[in-house]
């Protein structure tokens, strides 16, 4: 193996930095310190998607099975849905222009993304304006309910992390963020609430969660699983290795192992959207109770939305639900 195939097949943003110093811009000049840091931040994402997986790749190795997967896990700057149209598109480009180089180097024989990058586009330019919010209807919320209490295993620190998390994903509304940064200290199963981290832009603030009730039994479960381990956590779900009763690290999980856990479970109660990710929880969170009849002012608070908008169109799709249907929050 070359230097240069040993610099690119690397967890290392090294090479990615080298070539943007070589780079110019359209007018011929080098990119500014700016647009360098801009971009090495999304590719240092990509990467670190790329090796946090079971079996990790590189961008040597990567197809546009996996480009698209790690598309679909990304959220957007508030950490409250999906990415806007132009920002999954600036990755596409970037990671097309990264194996584009690869391929001018003689490492890579083709670019699996620029069919991507023309597919995305296409999709694009058709997307609506006012594309309502996903949701799960009344029947796959409610076999998820049940797949979390009764379906999802509990023998192993990783088993009962899992089903804990998803709960309060579930149950609680949360964002892709809010989930994976909860803090252990933060949540009250006493009185059933806990409070939600801030980001560190500001861009959404901490603000106070009524748990579902459904929601609190695998929660303390968990909570009593990380008494008995042992030792000060920070993190309400830290991450871990090593196997199913791995080695815990009080560290943040990954976002592309949350994503997958929440993917596999939409699959599991029949959801065949193409986002499969804490957004889709999070807006029937909101469906699930506008349809309880929960006042607006509260699930507003709860959700730590500073305006109706986006309740409004979620409940442009209650026609998900029959008007029998209630289902606790």
């Amino acid at each position: 193996m070359d230097d240069r195939t040993l610099n690119w097949d690397s967890a290392s943003t090294a090479a990615f930095e080298q070539w943007q110093s070589e780079l110019c811009n359209a007018s011929g000049k080098a990119l500014s310190d700016q647009t360098r840091k801009q971009r090495l931040a999304m590719y240092g994402k990509f990467l670190k998607f790329l090796y946090a997986r079971e079996v990790p790749l590189s961008v040597l190795t990567v197809g546009s099975a996996e480009i698209e997967l790690f598309l679909a896990s990304l959220t957007n700057s508030a950490g409250t849905g999906e990415p806007n149209r132009s920002t999954s598109q600036r990755y596409v480009r970037l990671i097309s222009d990264v194996i584009d180089q690869l391929v001018s180097l003689g490492l890579r024989d083709s670019n699996p993304s620029s069919e991507l990058l023309k597919q995305f586009s296409e999709r694009g330019s058709d997307r609506s304006a006012d594309k309502l919010p996903e949701c799960l209807d009344a029947d796959q919320d409610a076999r998820l309910r049940e797949h979390i209490l009764h379906q999802m295993p509990t023998d192993s620190w990783t088993a009962c992390r899992n089903r804990a998390m998803l709960a309060v994903y579930a149950g609680a509304g949360l964002t892709l963020y809010e989930g994976i940064h909860m803090q252990l200290g933060d949540v009250d199963l006493v009185n059933g609430r806990l409070i939600t981290p801030a980001t560190p832009s500001g861009s959404r603030k901490s603000h106070d969660v009524p748990l579902a009730e459904w929601c609190v039994e695998p929660l303390a479960d968990w909570t009593k699983f990380l008494r008995l381990r042992g030792g000060d956590w920070s993190y309400l779900f830290p991450s871990s290795t090593g196997g199913l009763n791995p080695a815990p690290t009080d560290e943040p999980l990954a976002e592309n192992s949350v994503y997958l856990l929440i993917s596999s479970a939409l699959v599991t109660v029949g959801y065949a959207g193409a986002d499969k990710g804490a957004a889709i929880l999070r807006n029937t969170y909101a469906l699930r109770n506008l349809v309880a009849n929960t006042s607006q002012n509260d699930l507003r608070s709860w959700m730590g939305l500073e305006t109706d908008y986006q309740l409004f169109r979620i409940a442009r799709r209650r026609g998900l639900w029959g008007t029998g249907d209630r289902r606790p929050v």
